[in-house]
């Protein structure tokens, strides 16, 4: 794309209006179409790990998505949105299993992932970056159908279909997946801290604790999703659903037993837009969010383990644009409410004892949002914003404020700069309430400063080169065990880095590459207690099991009626601790250098006719296992690295 081009690419990552990419007040990459045919990765965590300062990884034995050095538990720091509509749980503030294979990106027609913090304009409050997951609607491109079988036993399809009447459009989007997974050798217990925590005197002669080193990583029972969309007029209705039934930590082979895990989620969203005048427009919304989570255990058949966590959220919002001359205003006000929640403990396996519970802990949260855009000349403007936030829950009541910052100057047609500073502040989650937090626990809170150049090089080549800095400050209670307090997930953390992205045209064909660096630093306030386990750095405070470089280089060559697409992905060594000063037995922590690691996925697509593909994707092609960190507690683990996938595809 050419500057001008980029120019006219709109996202609604950034805010809840769609503007250009550049002129995002945040961080964005936006992944095509066109680009998401050509790569054909199977899930969002394997996308991610083609976006410059993102990392797919795991939190224990679950695929997350972690940013810039810094990830938090279950994907907990960083919002998905479907189209434009927040997909998280106000209990857990998590976007947890849209990650993996849940929704076939062959629904999507494009993927806008803002990296750094997003909670000015979404509820949620992300930390860490904002993925936004825009729709196919067939009513615009035509009904499409999918089916796939692959290794690891893989099967599915999806499809896209739509009805275009005079007076409404519907579109409907589904898929289904369903897959053995991988079989994982790990070199330790995936959490050792917390598998001391969960133990009770009935499973204590288990030798590693709570779960062998072997585990089933990606298994899909079944899993299934669906989207529609209804639009009449001004008024749209959007439903998505989500459910997943796999297997979760370890699979305790020897023992026979299994610990599985069922999310039932999804929402409603109707919205209303009132053309007020040429330059004014006025938005009203409502969200009904219903997140069920169960963990159960299965030896010989019958339930050994058991968590309920069911939660049943609304979110009403009225959004403001008033257009001047040389400026704009955007008002926006949310009254976030959680209607129930259930959370319940059959066996203190699971979680700490003093979670056994089934206490509801209610929430109400006020959040106001405002932002102002203001030309100073053609080629300088300045964006100045703020969320001021209003949030009960129980009997803790918290208020703050995040601000925003940017500018961006335009300095030729080939070249532009932007300035931004962004802020979030993380509300606490319902565990976090029942375990004693209060007013005066301190709270998560980032600051990130981004220096972005977009350079148009020729005709049809561009470039992105990033500079950032930002800043966590984590103190927030995890957990109480025996009376004990354990303070932090990640502890004080300061992030810093480049990213370089460029794309263009060699010989009529399309070539892509990125490359990043990241160096995360440990500034103190570690997690105490308990969690002082489950640190993720050394002693010298250098981030673990975050690779430092991370590079992509892709080619699309495309002749008559094939299309090749080969990508390498390239990430450098990173340092694993597998054993805890704790664990040791010694005192003294252990660790183990894991390699530099070089990926090579392959995309072949024939056409069969104008309208039929047939697309052979393999993944890993050069290495028979891939190891991956594990980046919430000790060790890693070792992926069977090669993996497979035909499809068929055809389009109405």
């Amino acid at each position: 794309l050419s500057l001008e081009d980029l120019l006219k690419v709109k996202v609604s990552v950034a805010s809840r209006f769609e503007q250009s990419v550049i002129d995002a007040p945040s961080n964005v990459t936006v992944i095509s179409k066109a680009q998401l045919n050509n790569w054909n990765v199977s899930s969002l965590w394997d996308l991610m790990a083609r976006i410059p300062s993102m990392v797919a990884t795991l939190d224990r034995d679950q695929k997350v998505i972690s940013a810039r050095g810094l990830v938090d538990g279950n994907t907990r720091g960083v919002l998905i949105l479907v189209n434009g509509v927040p997909f998280y749980d106000t209990n857990t503030l998590a976007s947890r299993g849209i990650e993996s294979q849940s929704l076939d990106l062959d629904l999507l027609e494009q993927v806008e992932v803002l990296r750094g913090p997003g909670g000015i304009s979404w509820t949620g409050n992300p930390l860490l970056a904002v993925i936004n997951l825009k729709m196919i609607k067939a009513t615009e491109q035509g009904s499409e159908v999918h089916a796939f079988v692959g290794t690891e036993s893989t099967f599915g399809g999806s499809f896209v279909a739509g009805l275009d009447k005079e007076d409404w459009q519907l579109n409907v989007n589904g898929s289904y997946y369903q897959s053995q997974g991988t079989e994982i050798d790990s070199l330790t217990s995936i959490n050792p801290a917390g598998d001391r925590i969960r133990l009770n005197e009935a499973f204590s002669n288990q030798n590693p604790p709570f779960g062998s080193t072997s585990f089933q990583l990606d298994e899909h029972k079944e899993s299934y999703s669906l989207f529609a969309e209804l639009t009449f007029g001004q008024f749209k209705l959007q439903s998505f659903y989500m459910d997943f039934l796999g297997s979760n930590r370890q699979q305790e082979i020897d023992m026979g037993r299994e610990l599985l895990e069922s999310l039932n989620r999804g929402f409603i969203n109707l919205s209303y837009d009132w053309i007020i005048g040429e330059n004014t427009t006025l938005n009203s919304n409502y969200t009904g969010a219903k997140h069920d989570m169960h963990w159960y255990g299965s030896q010989s058949s019958e339930p050994t383990i058991g968590l309920v966590r069911e939660a049943i959220n609304h979110t009403y919002s009225l959004a403001f644009k008033q257009g001047f001359n040389d400026s704009a205003l955007n008002l926006s006000v949310d009254y976030l409410t959680r209607g129930k929640t259930v959370s319940e403990n059959s066996n203190n396996m699971v979680d700490p004892p003093d979670l056994k519970s089934n206490t509801s802990i209610p929430l109400k949260q006020y959040n106001l949002v405002v932002q102002y855009d203001k030309s100073l000349s053609e080629s300088l403007a300045l964006k100045l914003g703020g969320k001021w936030v209003d949030s009960e829950q129980g009997n803790v009541h918290i208020n703050n404020f995040s601000p925003q910052f940017v500018v961006i100057w335009k300095n030729t047609e080939q070249q532009v700069f932007k300035l931004a500073y962004n802020s979030g502040i993380l509300r606490p989650d319902a565990d976090q309430i029942q375990q004693g937090l209060d007013e005066n626990t301190e709270q998560q809170t980032i600051k990130s400063y981004d220096l972005i150049w977009y350079q148009q090089l020729f005709e049809e080549w561009t470039s992105t080169i990033t500079l950032y800095h930002q800043e966590l400050e984590d103190r927030i209670i995890q957990r109480v065990v025996d009376g004990e307090k354990s303070y932090g997930s990640i502890g004080d953390t300061t992030s810093k880095g480049f990213t370089f992205e460029i794309n263009g045209v060699i010989a009529e064909q399309l070539f892509w590459a990125n490359v990043s660096y990241t160096d995360a630093q440990y500034n103190g306030n570690a997690p105490v207690g308990l969690a002082q386990d489950s640190l993720r750095f050394d002693e010298n405070g250098q981030v673990l099991a975050f690779p430092e470089w991370t590079a992509n280089l892709g080619l699309t060559y495309e002749v008559e009626n094939l299309l090749v697409s080969p990508a390498i992905r390239y990430r450098s060594a990173t340092t694993n601790r597998i054993q805890s000063a704790i664990d040791s037995g010694t005192g003294v922590a252990a660790y183990q250098d894991m390699s530099t690691s070089i990926q090579l996925d392959v995309n072949i697509q024939y056409s069969i006719s104008a309208n039929t593909n047939i697309t052979l994707f393999m993944s890993n092609f050069l290495n028979e296992t891939d190891n991956i960190s594990t980046s919430i507690f000790n060790g890693y683990t070792q992926q069977y690295g090669r993996f497979a996938r035909l499809e068929l595809s055809h389009h109405f």
